[in-house]
Formats: structure tokens, C-alpha cells, sequence
């Protein structure tokens, strides 16, 4: 088992070292193109800089600074290198604010890489600075033309007001034809908001329009569910502390299936969930052990015969090393197990050769251990994994111990 894990943590570290990048490019102020392979998850609220490999084994990391190139592509995700302007009220807190006289025409400026969010006659860009978010149109097809979407709040006569100029400018830029004001008098300034409404404006305009947060077209949920099966191999051990004996070991392959409901963590970096998993299986075992008691004078056989079904609940967080919206991905987890016995008995039997002759059921508890598991994700809605839990002792107050393990195979298919 020890080489097993060795080879599980030297194969996760390796997937860990290539899945953390993905293909990419970079487009020079001269024009040039360069090719490489780039942090998958990039800081969008990093100020000067960022990290890429020519080559994705055996290759330092290189530094590029954001001011020598136009354009940035990193798989799905496009940005493009701007000088910027704000107003610094945006990014400072309500206690400064409450400190500061306003200055509606006051603007500061910085060279910032732009995500686009919405592609189409008109695209929608974001940036952070100090993790504050800053939207920013392009109403034309020429990156030169970028239009800051201003808000911010300031003070006012003892009250904080707010600045939500980003509302008339949409009515300006985003107007059909035949909308008004007060289609844009509850927006806010959101992600989410700014999104629909660039979107439904394209989809107006020309009939089309792309979400770039999107892969193919398809939002990913917060929270998932899955249907498994697989194989189980149980490996079951049995002590006899009646006679101080070791009996022989049982492993048995069982087939086993189940449900998981994910939950993923609301980060920048979509890698993280928490995974709730039912699963039901079953061990069947016969374990005998024979030896000698009473200075050689007596031989005794002791069977145990196990047949017991088992319904899993597994409770853990697993990480990706690629976000979420990749559609192939590797991950590691672990999680605590706990199993209780549905159905099924167990039977102990002892027979001597002086007479003394046993049988009654041993009594049976739930048991916990801890479970780990290592899987590739394909396809988007595909997985297979393989899984390792630790020992369980599933009797209660008696002279009989199990150490069961097991090791599995499961596939997996998510629902939604």
C-alpha cells in the first residue's frame, strides 16, 4: 500500500506541475506575436506584471510587463493592455470619503489589463485595482476607444451620495432605437447587470454577441449532481482477541454506485468545492483461523463470516488544478467516511476438539475512516477516479476486531 501512495502523490504532483498552465499568446506593442504557456488562473489585479513558460516542461518562468504588449489570451480568456482612467473615490472606503471634498472632473490613471467579458458591436471589459472592480465599454471595433463606466459614492451635506453616471452612459451607447432612461434606472453596477445589458443591446443591433465567461456557451453551475459506479476492492482483516489470533484476510471485489451533490466555492479561482456523496455497497467475507490453545493439547477453529451491506456518506472539499470551466481537469480530495451497516449480520463459529463448540452473531456498529481520491475530469461531465479509505471497525464491544480497507474505481456522469 505504501507504493501505492507513493505513486499516487508523485503522479499528483506531476499533473499539479503541467495542469496549472494553459496555452496561450501575447501580442507585442511592435505587433509581434509570442506563443507560450501561461498561469491558468491569472491576478487580474496584478499592477505590472505577469508569468509564462516558452515551453511547458523543464522551462523557468519568464516576467512579462504588461505595459510591453496590446493583447493577451491565456485559452478562453482574451484581455487587452490599456492605459485607464478611474476616479479615486471608486477605490477608496466610506471612513476617507467622509474626509474628502468631491471633484466630479478629478481622474487618475493606470496601465491595466482588461478582461472582455461580452464580445460584439459592443464588447464589455473588466479590471480590478485593489480588488475593486472597473467596468469599461468599447462602442467601437478599435481597441483605442475604451469608455469608462463611472461610479462612486462621495460626500455630500453629511450624506453619503452616490455618482451612478454608468446608467445615462448606457442609455447613450446601448440605445435600440426605442429605449428610454428608465430601462437602465435600476442597473447596477455588477458584473452581472452590465453583462445583460451589453447583451441584450448586441443581440438587438446585430443578433449576436458572445459571452466570454462562458465555455461553449454554457454557465457553470454553483452547485452540481452526479450518478456514480464502480468497483471496490475490500480488503477485510479479523482479530480474535479470544485466543490472541490473527485470522487469515479476505479481499473481495463488490460492485458499488451512489449520488454526490457538489457545492463550488464562489472564488476568483473556481477550483474549490465541497462534496457530499452517497454510496451503497456490499462486503461478503469468510476468515477461519486454526491453532492450538492449552499447551498443544486442544485445536481450535474459529470462522467469521461477514455479509453486510453498507450505505457511505462521504463529507470533504476537493480541488481542481485547473478552474472549473476547463472541460478536461484533474483533481485531488478528501473526506471523512462514514458508514453504517444497512443490512446483513455477521456470524462467528468456534469448534474445538474438546467439545466446546460456539455460534452467535457478533454485534455490529458504524465505523468512520478517512477517504482520499485522486480523478480526471473529461469532457466536462465525465469522470473517473480512483479512491483509497483507511481501516474500519464495524464490531461494537466484543473480542472480534476488523480492519477493513478498501480501494476503488468509480466512473462518474454529472447530471447538471
Amino acid at each position: 500500500m505504501n507504493n501505492i501512495w507513493f505513486y499516487f502523490v508523485l503522479m499528483s504532483s506531476c499533473l499539479y506541475s503541467q495542469s496549472d498552465y494553459e496555452k496561450g499568446f501575447y501580442v507585442l506593442n511592435n505587433g509581434a506575436q509570442v506563443e507560450g504557456f501561461f498561469k491558468s488562473y491569472l491576478d487580474e489585479d496584478n499592477e505590472n506584471f505577469f508569468f509564462y513558460k516558452e515551453k511547458l516542461e523543464n522551462d523557468d518562468e519568464k516576467k512579462i510587463y504588461i505595459a510591453e504588449i496590446s493583447k493577451l489570451q491565456i485559452g478562453n480568456d482574451k484581455y487587452i493592455s490599456k492605459d485607464v482612467e478611474y476616479h479615486p473615490n471608486r477605490l477608496k472606503s466610506i471612513k476617507e470619503i467622509n474626509n474628502l471634498e468631491i471633484n466630479h472632473q478629478e481622474r487618475e490613471h493606470k496601465r491595466k489589463l482588461l478582461k472582455l467579458l461580452i464580445e460584439g458591436e459592443v464588447s464589455l471589459y473588466v479590471t480590478k485595482i485593489n480588488n475593486i472592480s472597473l467596468y469599461y465599454l468599447n462602442i467601437s471595433k478599435s481597441d483605442d476607444e475604451i469608455e469608462y463606466l463611472e461610479f462612486y459614492k462621495y460626500y455630500d451635506k453629511n450624506t453619503i451620495k452616490e455618482y451612478p453616471k454608468f446608467r445615462r452612459q448606457l442609455n447613450d451607447f446601448l440605445n435600440c432605437g426605442n429605449d428610454n432612461f428608465k430601462k437602465y434606472l435600476y442597473t447596477k453596477y455588477d458584473e452581472k447587470d452590465l453583462k445583460k445589458s451589453v447583451n441584450d443591446y448586441n443581440i438587438c443591433k446585430t443578433g449576436i454577441s458572445e459571452d466570454l465567461t462562458d465555455v461553449d456557451g454554457v454557465e457553470k453551475n454553483t452547485v452540481s449532481v452526479s450518478v456514480l459506479g464502480g468497483l471496490k476492492n475490500f480488503n477485510g482483516k479479523f482479530e480474535s482477541t479470544k485466543f490472541y489470533s490473527e485470522l487469515s484476510t479476505e479481499s473481495k471485489i463488490a460492485p458499488s454506485f451512489g449520488v454526490e451533490l457538489a457545492y463550488l466555492i464562489p472564488t476568483k479561482a473556481k477550483r474549490t468545492e465541497v462534496f457530499l456523496r452517497l454510496s451503497y455497497d456490499k462486503f461478503t467475507a469468510i476468515s477461519k483461523g486454526e491453532h492450538n490453545v492449552e499447551f498443544g493439547t486442544s485445536q481450535v477453529n474459529e470462522e467469521i463470516n461477514m455479509s453486510s451491506g453498507f450505505l457511505n456518506i462521504n463529507l470533504g472539499p476537493r480541488y481542481y488544478f485547473k478552474k472549473l470551466n476547463s472541460k478536461n481537469n484533474i483533481f485531488v480530495d478528501t473526506s471523512i467516511l462514514f458508514s453504517s451497516i444497512l443490512n446483513g449480520d455477521t456470524v462467528y463459529t468456534l469448534n474445538s476438539s474438546n467439545g466446546i463448540n460456539e455460534t452467535f452473531n457478533l454485534i455490529n456498529k458504524n465505523a468512520f475512516a478517512i477517504n482520499l481520491g485522486v480523478g480526471y475530469q473529461f469532457f466536462d461531465n465525465y469522470v473517473i477516479e480512483v479512491r483509497y479509505s483507511t481501516n474500519s471497525n464495524y464490531f461494537e464491544n466484543t473480542f472480534v476486531k476488523s480492519k477493513v480497507s478498501n480501494f476503488n474505481i468509480n466512473f462518474k456522469y454529472k447530471i447538471f
